[in-house]
């Protein structure tokens, strides 16, 4: 980490002087609504640093399915039940399989002392963070920043980019077509969450149109989205938990995945990457029965990249009530050491923080744990990272976590959100602020 932190030096050694480059995030053209919540600089890592998430994210992956397949010998609704799911949950992944694997997703990481540490695998097409790119864009159109940035070498990966390439891709597999009209779908009622995204892939030239679920009808086999247009890839932007809602629209869901398995229109991303989203798995793998199944390559990975977790709650069938109330013990006497997070959350939604409660607190932190699908995980300390306030010049220390994308090319960019590092608080939830990233050799 020498290289990063002469890097960083560097740039606040300049920054001092070079009001440009200082106010170089909030200069920068920048959507409406973010300037307020942006980083006061860029951050900067190796590639190989960042790069190795992916590589690390995509062999979690493989020991996902190798538990799938040797502890659970395939049985999907055994393996889904292990992670807490619930029945029609379970029902509705398993009607929408089709039976491949796409390695593609976003991997929440943080750096600690001890390199980067995987805290939550973030797998299939519905993931938010696409538009990140479009802080390093309007960064590099700073006329200061561009020349920092090349005489530097630093570099960035779009993510539309890797996304445009992916659909085409699967295009070209499933339908046959090398210039696919592609549909962002989102549940019935979403109001449009994803038009942002979309006009990022259309700014890049793909053919995309936006719409729900009800907005979708079958021309002999082939997806039709408002009445007239055909569609050749359909970017799944709607959860398991959203078909329930609404049987009309588990019956769209289920025509899209019969149009995939027909080769009429590519689903992207089908169903199967489900199977492995949950934090839950992460509590598998530290599961005694099933770690003691893993190879020795397969624990190393896990010991390395993966925090201690726990599967704790009620939810999860193969954790017995003695174990479950020894874990709650264990819990209760390493507070400041730990996290508690619903497995099935988003957004950082029922989660709490040891370190940021006292005793009383964690005590009914564990009460709410010992139930539902609540997994505990020890809690990675990020690094910091200097910034320099552009107002009062003076400098602070903040700490981030990255959502890195990947897929089966490798490393596919990279969102950041950071906050103050004197919050006692979780890094990814309440205030904090987004950010760019760039690498370098």
């Amino acid at each position: 980490m020498d290289s990063t932190i002469e890097l960083v030096a560097r740039y606040l050694e300049l920054s001092q002087t070079d009001e440009a480059l200082l106010n170089c995030m909030r200069s920068a053209r920048i959507p409406p609504g973010l300037h307020d919540i942006v980083l006061s600089r860029p951050l900067f890592y190796p590639h190989a640093l960042v790069a190795g998430v992916s590589a690390d994210t995509k062999a979690l992956l493989l020991v996902c399915e190798s538990m799938l397949d040797g502890h659970y010998r395939g049985d999907v609704t055994d393996y889904l039940a292990a992670q807490g799911k619930p029945q029609p949950v379970i029902d509705v992944i398993r009607e929408n399989l089709v039976g491949e694997h796409y390695y593609y997703g976003r991997t929440d990481a943080i750096l600690s002392s001890d390199g980067f540490r995987i805290i939550e695998l973030n797998v299939g097409s519905e993931l938010g963070g696409y538009s990140a790119g479009m802080v390093n864009r309007a960064v590099l159109e700073q006329e200061e920043f561009a020349a920092f940035a090349t005489d530097h070498s630093l570099r960035y990966v779009e993510m539309r980019d890797v996304l445009i390439d992916r659909l085409h891709e699967v295009s070209r597999q499933v339908v046959g077509v090398e210039d696919p009209v592609v549909a962002v779908v989102e549940e019935t009622g979403s109001g449009y969450t994803a038009e942002v995204m979309t006009r990022t892939l259309e700014d890049r030239g793909l053919r995309v149109v936006i719409g729900e679920l009800s907005d979708l009808t079958s021309d002999h086999g082939k997806i039709v989205i408002h009445g007239r247009t055909r569609v050749d890839v359909v970017l799944r932007y709607f959860f398991p938990s959203h078909l329930l809602a609404d049987p009309r629209d588990r019956w769209q869901a289920a025509m899209l995945t019969q149009a995939h398995q027909e080769g009429r229109t590519a689903l992207f991303t089908p169903m199967d990457s489900a199977l492995h989203e949950s934090k839950a798995t992460f509590g598998l793998m530290y599961h005694p029965p099933i770690w003691a199944g893993l190879t020795e390559a397969e624990r190393s990975l896990v010991r390395r990249v993966v925090p201690w977790t726990r599967l704790l709650g009620s939810d999860f069938p193969v954790v017995s009530e003695q174990d479950r109330r020894a874990a709650i013990e264990e819990c209760r006497e390493r507070r400041e050491h730990l996290v508690l997070k619903p497995a099935g959350g988003r957004r950082g939604e029922g989660v709490f923080l040891g370190a940021a409660m006292d005793d009383k607190e964690w005590a009914q932190a564990l009460r709410v744990a010992a139930t539902g699908d609540y997994v505990a995980q020890e809690r990675v300390v990020p690094v910091t990272h200097q910034m320099v306030d552009p107002d009062t010049k003076t400098m602070e220390d903040w700490q981030a976590i990255l959502g890195v994308f990947c897929d089966d090319g490798g490393y596919g960019g990279t969102r950041v959100m950071g906050q103050p590092a004197r919050r006692i608080d979780l890094v990814d939830w309440g205030i904090r602020r987004y950010g760019c990233a760039f690498t370098f050799e």
